[in-house]
């Protein structure tokens, strides 16, 4: 279903009901069927009925982003900044809202804003350049961009370990699965500010582990 801010709108007030299908039906264009056009005609015909949704305006802008419509995305962004209201305090919507000035090349702006977005309670963020969803703290003190393979932990140690086999698996992948790079295995997954235009295809990935599920399929593929 469509994200919970996305349903309740702006001052937790209930939406017309028809608005409510609009965004369900362009949640399910771009999750299930990875049609932004689609979307953003449905995400229009919210807009029409909602003008003032602030919610309505966020997700419309999200699929504008993905369309490589930067600057009128941009524009709903800022109207959700300055409205004040509560998706103007949501993570994924400031993560947006500064990638739009990046892409922009608004630098001025961006360091207008920048204070403020950090001032958002629950906001962790040290640098405009890395606004992740998730911040250990404990991490970012004396950090740097590449750091050795000796203090990366386990997980990269374990991957340089067995690169040979991991390689080997994926080859023989490829060679059972005449379709082993269509959308049955590899897909856009919460990368579509990173898709130019309306093609999917140039950003996919193939997911082992989704929201700390591991997916059974894909790790028989990989084993």
């Amino acid at each position: 279903g469509v994200a919970a801010w996305w349903l309740r709108g702006a001052g937790e007030a209930p939406r017309n009901p028809r608005v409510l299908e609009l965004l369900d039906e362009a949640n399910d264009a771009i999750r299930r069927r990875y049609n932004s056009t689609l979307a953003l005609e449905r995400l229009e015909r919210a807009r029409a009925l909602a003008p003032s949704d602030n919610g309505v305006r966020v997700f419309l802008a999200s699929v504008l982003m993905a369309r490589d419509r930067v600057e009128e995305a941009s524009q709903h962004f800022r109207a959700v900044w300055d409205s004040g209201g509560a998706e103007a305090r949501e993570a994924s919507f400031l993560q947006q809202f500064v990638l739009s000035l990046h892409r922009l090349g608004r630098r001025e702006e961006l360091a207008e804003v920048w204070p403020r977005v950090v001032a958002v309670p629950g906001v962790r963020w040290r640098s405009p350049l890395q606004c992740p969803d998730l911040v250990d703290e404990s991490l970012l003190d004396a950090a740097a961009p590449f750091p050795p393979l000796s203090s990366s932990g386990r997980v990269p140690q374990l991957l340089l370990e067995h690169r040979a086999t991991i390689a080997h698996e994926f080859e023989a992948f490829r060679a059972s699965a005449p379709d082993w790079d269509s959308d049955r295995y590899f897909r856009p997954n919460q990368d579509n500010d990173l898709v130019s235009g309306n093609e999917p295809r140039r950003w996919t990935e193939m997911l082992l582990l989704d929201k700390g599920q591991w997916d059974p399929r894909s790790c028989q593929l990989l084993p």
